[in-house]
């Protein structure tokens, strides 16, 4: 399952467009920002661990790079962090934003909603608040987000929303130290009648430290939560009728195959700007140049036009189609595009052999 997901405001806008349109043309349909490294929980299977110490940018640099996103074109943004809302100036970013008629969703772990915010999002509503559900007791998230308090914190947070009628969903990355609690996450998202999303896929640090992998399942796990879902395991078993867009690119041995910088781009909350929010090593800084100038040479240069130095084993594998194959985060673990790591190709594997009835097939 992959870790990363579109925004709700992002998957809005594309269901308006057909498949091709997203592999013929580059612009910046959406993107996020994260508006700060700074967290008040300290999650084990956290990615932005290794970034707290990062000097933000400022309100009026944020204000300037959301003025050059409009003339470009963006239509919708996400808002994270860290925790996003902790940021003092959030509700003049967020109004800035909204002002300037881009649809806006945020993502949250859901311990900081206060009236204010309510307030904020009544008067200039969101698309959607995204919440990251760690757990179903405040046991857990002590073993998971090593803080106390933060379980009732949530609580009183989604019932703040509820109440006021602000729309959200729930979302959970599973891992040794909350899969006990999955059952009573899901009846929490039941209770308020909102979606809820499981991903299993830990990323390594952004400085591409694999600490917090140590916290993944064992990969019978894993496959065993995707055979309980009936959309993922449908997929699998029907992967044969799956056409991929991205085949010409695969064909062609270009980097990335995926929507990387295509339509999409993350921008960190030290001003560099990545093709996706996987991507940390080939950023372009927005505190020397301009958002035009990384849409319309860098990215193209380093993402889109990019193709592999060496033949790639992994665009050969019987396996691939079922491989949650990203480049990006191959080479922040590995240091390779062609060195996957083993959990991508154990997965795959046992995936075909459940899925897949054993006959290869190609992406």
């Amino acid at each position: 399952m992959l870790m990363y997901e579109n925004s709700f405001s992002e998957k809005i806008l594309m269901s308006h467009f057909s498949d091709d349109f997203f592999v013929n043309r580059h612009f910046p349909l959406s993107g996020g920002i994260e508006l700060m490294s700074k967290c008040n929980l300290h999650c084990v299977h956290c990615y932005e661990e290794s970034c707290r110490h990062k000097k933000n940018i400022s309100s009026y640099k944020i204000k300037a790079i959301i003025d050059e996103l409009t003339e470009l074109g963006t239509l919708s943004l996400f808002l994270t962090g860290g925790e996003a809302m902790l940021r003092s100036d959030f509700d003049d970013i967020y109004r800035y934003i909204r002002q300037k008629g881009i649809l806006v969703s945020v993502l949250s772990n859901g311990t900081t909603i206060t009236h204010e915010k309510i307030k904020l999002f009544q008067e200039y509503p969101l698309v959607e608040m995204s919440i990251s559900i760690y757990g179903a007791s405040e046991e857990t998230y002590r073993r998971t987000c090593k803080v106390n308090g933060a379980y009732e914190k949530l609580i009183e947070g989604m019932e703040l929303l509820h109440e006021n009628g602000i729309p959200f969903n729930l979302k959970t990355v599973l891992m040794d130290t909350n899969v006990e609690d999955l059952e009573e996450m899901r009846n929490i998202a039941k209770k308020y009648n909102v979606g809820f999303k499981i991903f299993t896929n830990i990323r390594p640090m952004n400085n591409g430290n694999s600490l917090p992998k140590l916290h993944m399942l064992p990969i019978q796990k894993i496959i065993e939560l995707e055979m309980e879902d009936p959309i993922i395991s449908n997929f699998y078993r029907n992967i044969d009728n799956y056409k991929s867009k991205w085949k010409s690119r695969k064909d062609a041995d270009y980097k990335y195959i995926c929507r990387i910088a295509s339509n999409g781009f993350v921008i960190a909350n030290d001003g560099m700007m990545y093709g996706c929010i996987r991507e940390r090593l080939h950023g372009y800084d927005l505190n020397k140049g301009t958002v035009k100038d990384a849409w319309t040479n860098h990215f193209v240069n380093t993402y889109i036009d990019s193709k592999l130095n060496e033949s790639s084993k992994c665009r050969k594998c019987e396996y691939m189609k079922y491989c949650d194959y990203c480049p990006a985060q191959f080479e922040l673990e590995t240091g390779s595009v062609n060195k996957p790591p083993k959990d991508f190709c154990m997965l795959a594997k046992m995936r075909k052999e459940i899925f897949g009835g054993g006959q290869s097939r190609e992406i």
